[in-house]
């Protein structure tokens, strides 16, 4: 493939290292990025050093909002996905976090950034 052909998944690794180049840039460590699970796949895991929090970061781009915000994207069931994944990460890390959250960032293609904390939260059946 031609290195100048636009796909959506080059599209997709540059939101997300936007995404991760600005939570760098406010506090956060990033641990890791692109982790497959059978469930799903965690975009960015990462240590928010202010409030001493492990945080699961989804990244959705959208290159227009006539389809829905890139917000909007994070459905029930995707983040239904993105809690078992992180489950599943979680109970392979030999440290041991007291805290966690789902964010959302939603990154335009001007790359402006869009950070939702506590996006979404655990269901009570979990």
């Amino acid at each position: 493939m031609r290195a100048d052909v636009v796909t959506a998944k080059n599209i997709g690794d540059r939101a997300e290292t936007a995404a991760a180049a600005f939570l760098a840039r406010n506090g956060h460590v990033i641990l890791a990025r692109n982790i497959v699970t059978r469930y799903g796949e965690l975009d960015i895991v990462c240590w928010d050093r202010a409030r001493d929090t492990l945080a699961f970061i989804e990244v959705k781009y959208r290159s227009r909002e006539d389809y829905g915000r890139a917000l909007d994207a994070v459905h029930t069931a995707k983040q239904r996905r993105i809690i078992r994944a992180a489950q599943v990460y979680l109970k392979q890390q030999k440290k041991r976090f007291s805290a966690y959250r789902f964010d959302v960032i939603a990154v335009a293609p001007d790359g402006s950034v869009q950070h939702v904390y506590n996006a979404f939260s655990l269901p009570t059946e979990f």
